[in-house]
């Protein structure tokens, strides 16, 4: 798994994330969401898979406490430049580097179905989240519109 590993952050570097340099905003939806999880101040909270830290930025602004990690060096240097402040870690989502018990909440937004093995990171998603931790799991479906279209 290593070399497979190693060829996704290959992908996500020098393909999908190749022009990333500076995060410019927050998407409507991405805000709305964020509104729908309220209240946010001084929850601590891990997004898994964060890319860019789009939705970092979107809890962010609302008081929450980001936390970080994603394959993609590419994708944390943009992120870090626009939230200097925030931990985030260049990794796997099978093996996360955070302490047990430690979020309050935790996300991984499209991205689960594209892990080598998601089941290994739900585990510790669940090792890394309080007992009392809220989870947002976004996967697409076969309805989803972009997917219908051929998108």
């Amino acid at each position: 798994m290593p070399a497979q590993r190693e060829e996704i952050r290959h992908f996500y570097d020098e393909v999908y994330y190749k022009n990333a340099r500076d995060v410019v905003g927050v998407s409507r939806h991405l805000r709305r969401l964020a509104l729908r999880f309220e209240p946010w101040k001084n929850l601590r909270i891990l997004d898994v898979a964060c890319g860019t830290g789009r939705w970092l930025m979107a809890v962010h602004a609302l008081g929450a406490i980001p936390s970080g990690i994603d394959l993609s060096r590419v994708a944390l240097d943009a992120c870090q430049r626009t939230l200097p402040k925030v931990e985030l870690h260049c990794g796997s989502a099978e093996t996360l580097p955070f302490d047990n018990c430690q979020f309050d909440f935790i996300s991984c937004l499209g991205a689960l179905e594209h892990l080598i093995d998601p089941q290994a990171a739900l585990r510790e998603m669940v090792r890394c989240a309080k007992p009392d931790a809220r989870f947002l799991l976004l996967v697409p479906n076969s309805g989803f519109l972009p997917r219908r279209l051929g998108l």
